[in-house]
């Protein structure tokens, strides 16, 4: 696996709730970007959080404490 290829861990209904979990991720050390904020805006599935892939597992693990806060469509 490329440690350096950008994976699409999780996406949202609202970027500002996209940006909450970037925050958090960042606040553990990781790296994280918002992808694609106007989707929902354009009819799209949602606002998408990526990482990178040496980092995917520990970020899932994250999001994954932090159930009905966010309400993410998960990937």
């Amino acid at each position: 696996m490329d440690e350096n290829r950008l994976v699409l861990v999780a996406r949202f209904p609202t970027a500002y709730k996209a940006h909450i979990a970037k925050g958090r991720l960042e606040a553990k050390g990781l790296t994280a970007w918002v992808t694609d904020e106007l989707a929902p805006r354009r009819g799209l599935v949602g606002v998408g959080l990526l990482v990178p892939a040496s980092q995917t597992e520990e970020a899932k693990r994250i999001l994954d404490t932090m159930p009905g806060l966010f309400n993410f469509l998960g990937i």
